[in-house]
């Protein structure tokens, strides 16, 4: 009886958002096992990612789905609510992301394997929010373009120069750094706490200085520029003035520092709790006037720019790498002869990727770049796009 009033009430929420269970449009959820429907009447969107997960449902176009389900105008509520209660104690009281739990979440998600990323990134190997458009203006049409148009971006913005010490926190594969080393000729340095990242650079570009470490270990140095992208989400909300003290602190005179950053439309107070668990544990995605609040006491905000739509495309086209991979990911094995990345794997990260693609599409998440350094730099900082 509980798993039909669940099915009922469930069909009932999605039909105000235009998705039928069984129907036929490419959203409408397509449900093989009633499991599904007490899962998400315990645990809401945790039990609805694990269900897909055990191959419980399907839908052809989950990106689809997520845009609709959470849009702002939706009238639909997380279920699940001692889990919740549970995740926000955790947020307020725990520091998720001290150094200790900073290496082991990042290492949960990026040393799970150079040959997923290197099939679903593409050539610059960069694992954040590409540049594909501003307003009406076409910046690049294909995922590698769009990637190199981010890199130049972001270099543009900093204002590099030849000779410049660049520090990169959190420099994931070193693609933004080795745009910078060859086109800037920069001094560059990067920090990762996963040690498929480090390796992976240090054997394409051993001119730059990779260090497996956190940003809280750097002492005595300076940099003219300092770069964080796609990091930020890892930092923890009560971490935020220490990492702007620390920016600041690594700044030379008349520095500049540029921090990319997916963002919330609103301070929220909890992520969703399948990302937490299974792709991003201790994320959590800042506001704007979060970033403002916090920075304010080390370093002054000089640009802003909402690059929000540039993520569904990307999204989008890892999703599409990734699945004409899938045949040939399928078949990689383990250092004990396993099955490294099996179809519960698979499921898995298509939800993320497509579920993320529609939160940006809807504006539930959005992505912002700011440019940070000293109030006597402002007046002569000339904008880029």
């Amino acid at each position: 009886m509980r798993s039909n009033n669940a099915e009922v009430k469930i069909s009932r929420i999605l039909e105000q958002v235009g998705c039928t269970i069984g129907g036929e449009a490419d959203w409408d959820p397509q449900v093989k096992d009633s499991r599904t429907f007490d899962l998400i009447a315990k645990t809401g969107t945790l039990g609805a990612g694990e269900a897909y997960m055990n191959g419980y449902w399907d839908c052809k176009r989950l990106d689809i789905l997520s845009e609709k389900v959470g849009a702002p105008s939706s009238q639909i509520k997380r279920q699940g609510g001692l889990f919740l209660a549970r995740v926000i104690l955790l947020n307020q009281i725990i520091n998720r992301q001290s150094t200790h739990k900073a290496t082991a979440n990042a290492e949960h998600h990026y040393n799970i394997g150079n040959e997923l990323y290197e099939a679903m990134l593409g050539e610059t190997m960069a694992y954040s929010c590409a540049y594909w458009q501003y307003g009406s203006e076409t910046k690049a049409d294909n995922l590698d373009d769009a990637q190199l148009a981010k890199f130049d971006l972001i270099c543009r913005k900093l204002k590099l120069k030849s000779g410049m010490k660049l520090l990169d926190i959190g420099c994931g594969w070193g693609g933004l750094l080795r745009y910078a080393t060859d086109k800037y000729d920069v001094e560059a340095v990067g920090i990762t706490p996963a040690t498929n990242q480090a390796d992976y650079i240090k054997a394409k570009a051993p001119e730059i200085d990779i260090r497996v470490t956190d940003w809280r270990q750097i002492e005595n140095e300076k940099f003219d520029r300092v770069v964080s992208v796609g990091m930020f989400e890892h930092v923890g909300r009560k971490n935020y003035r220490d990492f702007f003290g620390k920016t600041r602190e690594l700044l030379a005179t008349n520095g500049i520092s540029l921090l990319h950053t997916i963002g919330a439309p609103k301070t929220r107070y909890f992520e969703d709790p399948w990302i937490e668990k299974y792709i991003f544990p201790g994320g959590y995605i800042p506001s704007r006037k979060l970033i403002e609040n916090k920075s304010r006491r080390s370093i002054d905000i000089i640009d802003w720019q909402d690059l929000g739509p540039n993520y569904d495309h990307t999204l989008m086209a890892w999703n599409a790498n990734f699945q004409a991979a899938w045949p040939e990911l399928a078949t990689v094995m383990d250092e004990k002869g396993n099955q490294k990345y099996d179809s519960r794997f698979k499921r898995m990260w298509e939800y993320y990727l497509q579920m993320a693609a529609g939160s940006f599409r809807n504006g539930t998440n959005r992505l912002f770049q700011a440019v940070l350094g000293d109030q006597n730099i402002a007046s002569d900082y000339l904008p880029e796009r």
